[in-house]
């Protein structure tokens, strides 16, 4: 990673920042190939001539540069729609002056070697500004305008341009300014609670086009160092681009541009309070395309939307990594991609495709929709890691995380994340909430094909996914698959409510293991309706009753494995009025650990059922729990518990329980279905023992239910006759008895033998010639005694049926087995 980030950082690119200056004698001189001519008094340069073909204006060359203070004029014919001008003698374009060109015609300045936009750079020209390290601009009909190739076409075109072909090392496109001045209304050191939109100051750009035009910037490497870009109600590009092919699309806001020919990339740099922002009324969108992108120092991309016209998207597309980190020390804003709809129209989504993607140090993604149509989606596809560390080191209260807020009357958008590995830490958060208005919250969606982990709190917040409703609409659901789901210290998933919404519900399914291990008390997953002390304020900020009266949401989790290890639980829970959640687990095995705990509990509302599905084992542990309680001297009646497992076991003294508790209310029923309880018992009250109790104080108690699933040994045994039988009964009759036989001591004397006979290790011919004359030289070798056997005992390694038709073990010594089979009379092996 540490030399990914190293590449952002070119030592060439500090140098011609910090050290290139501006040259005073820069200047615009044509190169003489297409008639362009022009003439300066001072520093102003006036551009005439040119070659026209039908509304295309083309310009050539040797340098173009504007200083600072000076002016580059196009003077072109008001019936002109776009302007091609070409760099052919081999310098770079400094412009750190104006650019202008009467009527609305579009721009395109094309120099190889590249462009360098100063501080006091800036634009008036009617239509879009395209500025490229291209070679050369592709047109429908073939014809090709190139700044290295500059030799007069016998015609130019007349139609308008596909695309720009780059060489294999286009130069960069560097733009300076002082910092972007986008602020909120409200500081949040002062009130984290504030949810005010940002505010663009009219100091915001030094780079701008004309209302609903495109600005565009397609190079080598893009790097901003305190410049902004503005495209009001228009559309912003920026394309780095290493070798390749990129199209050009007409469309109403100027130019979309078209990325899927390019066959290397190359990076794009925000930095310093960098600003690329094409808000308004409406908006035609923004699209960076990179190799690797990266935000930092409170560098903004804002789309921020007034009007009620559909938009377009907001899109960064890398083949490497997104990096989006820091603020700086003189900004309440860290880096952040952000969307804000505060019309009644429907914005576009906002799309992150990458490798890889960090945030970091406060970096967000985020959008906030206000309006009455449903809200706009994060949609983040990274096909191999993404991690959120940490919060912003000049504000704490501004943590690394991406998600939707909704304020609106519409239901907010989905975050949708599809990645191979997650991490979360120091804070970080995925979400989605609902504030102030009647919509509901967006659901969140996270695929990691391998992994996802969750640790450590930052100053104000856990590390969590969460979806949380403030108001009257419901909290979004969660949705998690993963093979491998780790929530350590300090981080949880979560939905809740404070009001009269209900919490989401949350489904989480990893095809390994679930394990958690958190120690302070709190839940590490949550579905819950939330009446806290601490959230007084908030309520009275936002006019919220006292006691909420949403329900909370269903928990559901599938996974092989689950281990849940310290003062934490996975809990169902509802503080108000409202019924508390459902919790439904399907597992292999489930362990709890050092008082770790399974909850559907309730205050006054009723208690939530647990249903546990568990192939092998439940074990329950150092005060563990299992609890569907209506807690405190509510009226709510317990929840129900149904328990299925191979085997349910406690420590009898570890005060392990299994409880459907109430007080004034009724208690919840328990019913469990297992081969076997071991450790835990049914007793009418909680004990210091491992208890399973279904009680009420005031109310009726619950009932208890064990479905003892005992294996009946004589299952698997054949039923056998209990009468005598006649042993001549048992005798083989599938040979014939033979005639005449006889016993024979002296063998079979050459004959063949007996065909029903069995096999006989006889030998009674022999031949008794002498034999030495064929024989070699031999060696006589004395017989030896043969050992004694050695009579070992074994263990019973097998069993047989006696007479009585019991079975017995009983001990087979394999080294002595037949060494042959007896025969049936077809010669086959009994």
């Amino acid at each position: 990673m540490s030399n990914q980030l190293a590449r952002l950082f070119p030592s060439t690119l500090l140098l011609t920042l910090g050290l290139l200056p501006f040259s005073a004698q820069a200047q615009t001189s044509a190169d003489g190939t297409v008639g362009t001519v022009v003439t300066s008094t001072g520093t102003p340069f006036t551009i005439t001539g040119g070659t026209t073909s039908g509304s295309n204006l083309f310009h050539s060359f040797s340098q173009f540069s504007v200083p600072a203070g000076g002016e580059a004029f196009f003077n072109n014919n008001p019936n002109i729609a776009n302007i091609f001008s070409r760099v052919t003698g081999g310098s770079t374009s400094n412009i750190d002056g104006l650019i202008r060109a009467n009527g609305t015609a579009n721009l395109f300045l094309l120099n190889p070697n590249g462009i360098l936009f100063g501080a006091n750079a800036s634009l008036k020209i009617g239509g879009s500004f395209l500025a490229t390290t291209a070679e050369s601009i592709i047109f429908k009909d073939g014809i090709e305008f190139s700044a290295n190739n500059s030799q007069t076409s016998p015609l130019l075109s007349v139609n308008i341009p596909v695309g720009l072909q780059f060489g294999t090392n286009p130069g960069d496109i560097q733009a300076i300014g002082t910092g972007q001045k986008i602020i909120t209304s409200q500081d949040p050191r002062i009130d984290p609670l504030s949810i005010a939109p940002l505010v663009r100051t009219p100091a915001l750009a030094n780079l701008e086009v004309a209302p609903g035009r495109t600005l565009a910037l397609v190079g080598g490497n893009i790097n901003l160092q305190g410049s902004a870009l503005r495209a009001n109600n228009g559309r912003v590009e920026l394309g780095g681009v290493g070798s390749g092919f990129v199209g050009l699309q007409p469309i109403p806001f100027g130019w979309r541009l078209d990325y899927a020919g390019v066959s290397n990339f190359q990076d794009i740099t925000l930095a310093a309070q960098s600003a690329v922002d094409a808000s308004g009324f409406t908006s035609g969108g923004i699209q960076l395309a990179g190799r690797q992108i990266q935000l930092s120092d409170s560098s903004i991309v804002l789309m921020q939307i007034f009007g009620d016209a559909p938009t377009a998207n907001l899109q960064l597309t890398a083949t490497e990594l997104i990096d989006i980190s820091g603020s700086a020390p003189n900004s309440l804003l860290p880096s952040t991609l952000g969307m804000e709809n505060l019309g009644a129209g429907r914005m576009g989504d906002l799309i992150i495709t990458a490798s890889d993607l960090v945030l970091r140090e406060g970096g967000g993604i985020g959008i906030t929709h206000a309006g009455s149509n449903r809200g706009s989606n994060v949609n983040v596809e990274i096909a191999n890691s993404i991690l959120l560390s940490g919060e912003s080191p000049f504000n704490p209260f501004e943590y690394s995380s991406f998600g939707v807020t909704n304020l609106g009357s519409g239901d907010g958008g989905d975050v949708n994340v599809t990645t191979r590995n997650l991490t979360l830490e120091n804070g970080a958060a995925i979400g989605s909430i609902t504030i102030l208005g009647t919509g509901s919250g967006g659901d969140v969606i996270v695929n990691a094909t391998e992994s996802i982990r969750l640790r450590e709190r930052g100053t104000s917040i856990d590390s969590t996914i969460n979806s949380s409703t403030l108001g009257a609409g419901d909290a979004g659901r969660i949705f998690i698959n993963t093979a491998k789901l780790v929530i350590e210290e300090r981080a949880s998933i979560g939905t809740s409510s404070i009001a009269s919404g209900s919490a989401g519900e949350i489904a989480i399914n990893a095809s390994e293991s679930v394990r958690i291990s958190r120690s302070d008390g709190l839940s590490a997953i949550t579905s819950a309706v939330n009446a806290g002390a601490n959230l007084q304020r908030l309520k009275a900020i936002l006019g919220l009753p006292d006691v909420p009266s949403g329900n909370g949401g269903t928990i559901r989790i599938a996974t092989p494995y689950l281990s849940v290890s310290g003062l934490t639980s996975i809990s169902a829970g509802n503080d108000g009025t409202g019924r508390a959640g459902d919790l439904e687990i399907y597992a292999g095995s489930i362990s709890l650990n050092d008082r770790a705990s399974l909850t559907a509990a309730s205050f006054s509302g009723e208690g939530g059922n647990i249903v546990l599905r568990v192939s092998d084992l439940l074990l329950l542990r150092n005060g563990s729990g299992i609890s569907a309680t209506a807690r405190g001297r509510g009226t709510g009646n317990g929840g129900n518990l149904d328990i299925e497992a191979k085997f349910v076991v406690g420590v009898p003294g570890e005060n392990s329980d299994i409880t459907a508790n109430a007080f004034a209310g009724n208690g919840g029923n328990i019913q469990i279905t297992t081969q076997g309880i071991f450790g835990l018992k049914f007793r009418p009250q909680l004990t210091p023992l491992s208890d399973i109790t279904a009680s009420s104080q005031l109310g009726v108690n619950g009932k208890v239910v064990v479905n003892q699933l005992n294996t009946d040994p004589s299952s698997g045994l054949t039923e056998l006759a209990t009468g005598l039988t006649d042993p001549s009964d048992q005798v083989q009759s599938g040979c014939s008895a033979s005639q005449g036989g006889q016993f024979v001591v002296t063998g079979r004397g050459g004959l063949p033998p007996n065909p029903n006979a069995r096999l006989q290790n006889d030998r009674a011919w022999s031949d008794i010639r002498d034999l030495s004359e064929f024989r070699g030289e031999g060696t006589e070798v004395e017989g030896q005694r043969a050992e004694s056997i050695n009579i070992q005992g074994f263990e019973a390694n097998s069993w047989r049926m006696n007479e009585q038709g019991n079975v017995e073990l009983v001990a087979v010594n394999p080294q002595f087995q037949p060494r042959e089979q007896s025969l049936q009379c077809d010669g086959k092996p009994l």
